[in-house]
């Protein structure tokens, strides 16, 4: 769902969607990603426990992101390390989806709440976020919820293939 909803919005992903559904369990399987879920209503009259309906995910890394060390254009509001130079001060933020219906509903604050509380919890400062520039709705999230625009980013990744983004931070 989400990647048609990055496709609505005009970024053209390519043929290889990111992030892969290999990747994603990955990440859940080294605690990075997390799913956010809502007791729903139960499947049939004779269950005692409703059923948990998904209403988005999202990703958190205490250990930042080695791409931001590659990056070139932003500026950051913390000066941190990167990984493997270093122990960062800052969490990195990635994934963040929210279902179409629970859209507009507080899941989103509730997410970037959550992922700041996941950073403070692991010693750090910050927690920092890149975006398709296109993504209107998240940059809006992002901006209502405190965070700080730090600028247009180019990431090359090990192939050499660059990525554009925009990045925000939110300190405390």
């Amino acid at each position: 769902e989400t990647h048609r909803a990055i496709a609505r919005l005009g970024v053209d992903e390519g043929l290889k969607k990111y992030p892969s559904s290999r990747r994603i369990m990955r990440s859940i399987d080294a605690g990075k990603t997390y799913v956010v879920v809502t007791a729903g209503e139960a499947s049939d009259g004779d269950s005692e426990k409703p059923a948990e309906r998904v209403l988005g995910m999202f990703a958190v890394n205490p250990a930042g992101d080695p791409a931001y060390g590659r990056a070139t254009g932003a500026r950051w509001l913390t000066d941190s390390p990167e990984p493997p130079d270093g122990e960062p001060d800052y969490a990195a933020l990635h994934w963040v989806c929210v279902q179409e219906k629970a859209r507009r509903c507080g899941v989103g604050a509730y997410i970037l709440g959550t992922a700041e509380r996941i950073a403070r919890d692991a010693g750090r400062r910050s927690v920092r976020a890149d975006v398709y520039p296109e993504n209107q709705p998240m940059r809006a999230l992002l901006e209502k919820c405190g965070y700080v625009f730090c600028g247009d980013i180019e990431i090359r990744d090990r192939l050499g293939r660059v990525k554009r983004r925009v990045v925000y931070e939110k300190c405390w």
